[in-house]
């Protein structure tokens, strides 16, 4: 039994702390060179995020890395394109949304990063983000009358 008990605490001892889990996988600091271009590893992105600041230093490491900011650039890189499609971006902006929900440190930072990367993409797609626009008054037309 002795050797049970002071087994435990040893083994408990050898594990990893968060922070330097997170520096090892390049996780904080994450480029568009270490996430794979896959849905999976895109839509998995905010879960493991929001797991990382459930850990007061990996909420600390997560902040600094500006996670949103983060996830904007892998939207946009020509790398990530066609793992971005389909229901994609609707899964990521839940999870986006849950990250931010769940870390609310993160909440601020986390909007206005998001209304850049709106702006941003609206400025690089004019005509699109205008047939979008178009799109959407007509389809609320449709359902006024409706």
């Amino acid at each position: 039994r002795r050797e049970a008990r002071s087994a435990a605490p040893a083994a408990q001892s050898h594990a990893p702390a968060p922070e330097s889990v997170i520096s090892r996988a390049h996780l904080a600091g994450a480029t568009c060179e270490v996430v794979p271009a896959s849905t999976e590893s895109l839509c998995g992105l905010p879960t493991l995020l929001s797991a990382l600041c459930l850990h007061a230093d990996g909420l600390a490491a997560v902040r600094a890395a500006h996670p949103v900011r983060a996830l904007t650039r892998l939207l946009t890189s020509s790398t990530h394109q066609r793992a971005v499609s389909g229901t994609v971006p609707a899964l990521l902006g839940s999870g986006v949304d849950e990250l931010l929900r769940h870390a609310p440190e993160l909440r601020e930072e986390g909007v206005s990063d998001l209304l850049a990367c709106v702006r941003a993409l609206a400025q690089e797609r004019p005509a699109e983000a205008e047939d979008e626009a178009a799109a959407a008054e007509a389809e609320a037309a449709v359902a006024a009358e409706a």
